[in-house]
């Protein structure tokens, strides 16, 4: 489904801080004078600036809407084809598809598919996978939706906290139990989200995940029990691009090139424009044809 490039949502945004922002940096520091735990960081300009990498921030998203999905959703970290929800249905399919029976059909499973046997492998594996695979990719699928690394811009803030655990008999601190580490104080975030060859239902579900976060449902690394981890999303830009000639798309605002036709829009404008888009919709998870997508 990605042989032929049709659109892409190029999604720009700033995560501001309302708390203090932990995510630990995994390297080891040979250092004895160093803190115990220090914030994730990379150099640019010759400068260390703190970072929200792309993997924590797709774990994040992708965690928020299996929990929308409950059941619907697969266990992606079961990378096994026997227990796997998707990978499961998909070896199923297979098996039938290889069959000499191929003829029999004893059940609504292969009516349903009936419609797909002309498909691309690539897209069978699309249909018959749950929304979250869907989006954020899987085993046998390449992620819809992309993360950049989201860097710090100049005037950050980094502090420094102690904390100790707590013995549950007596309520006093525990001997030898301190553990001092650096955080993001404050900050902002540059951060981009690229959406490619994405139905509506996938850009809708971005921006939902926009709002969850600037409810404080959606946290960011560590101590989020102890009110680290807010932030609030701020001067989003959305530039949507559909690659080939768009004939009379160009009195709607997009400007059309060589390449592809494109426009940008801001947040509100998008909003109004999927307002009808439900991505909890089965009907949308459905959709496998982007050609008969609605152009935005």
């Amino acid at each position: 489904m990605f042989k032929k490039l049709l659109n892409q949502a190029i999604v720009n945004f700033e995560l501001v801080t309302q708390s203090p922002l932990y995510i630990k940096q995994n390297t080891s520091l040979l250092d004895p004078t160093a803190f115990d735990g220090t914030y994730i960081s990379c150099y640019l300009d010759d400068q260390r600036i703190p970072i929200i990498p792309g993997t924590s921030m797709k774990g994040v998203f992708r965690s928020f809407f299996e929990k929308m999905l409950g059941e619907e959703a697969c266990d992606i970290l079961d990378t096994r084809q026997d227990s796997n929800k998707c990978l499961k249905t998909i070896k199923e399919y297979e098996e039938k598809l290889k069959s000499s029976n191929k003829k029999d059909k004893t059940n609504n499973f292969d009516e349903e598919l009936e419609k797909l046997k002309d498909f691309s492998r690539g897209k069978l594996n699309y249909y018959l996978s749950c929304p979250a695979c869907k989006v954020f990719g899987s085993q046998r699928l390449k992620s819809r939706m992309l993360f950049d690394d989201a860097k710090a811009k100049e005037g950050f803030k980094i502090s420094s906290r102690s904390s100790t655990p707590i013995d549950r008999i007596s309520g006093a601190a525990k001997e030898k139990g301190l553990n001092t580490f650096e955080y993001v104080d404050w900050g902002v975030f540059e951060a981009k989200v690229t959406l490619v060859n994405f139905f509506n239902w996938q850009l809708k579900l971005l921006l939902e995940i926009f709002e969850r976060i600037d409810e404080g449902i959606l946290t960011f690394g560590g101590y989020s029990s102890k009110g680290f981890g807010r932030m609030k999303v701020e001067n989003v830009t959305i530039k949507v691009r559909y690659y080939g000639e768009m004939k009379g798309k160009a009195k709607d605002g997009y400007s059309q090139n060589a390449l592809f036709a494109e426009r940008v829009f801001n947040n509100k404008e998008v909003k109004e424009k999927l307002q009808s888009i439900d991505f909890l919709d089965k009907n949308q998870w459905a959709k496998v044809e982007l050609k008969d997508e609605q152009i935005l």
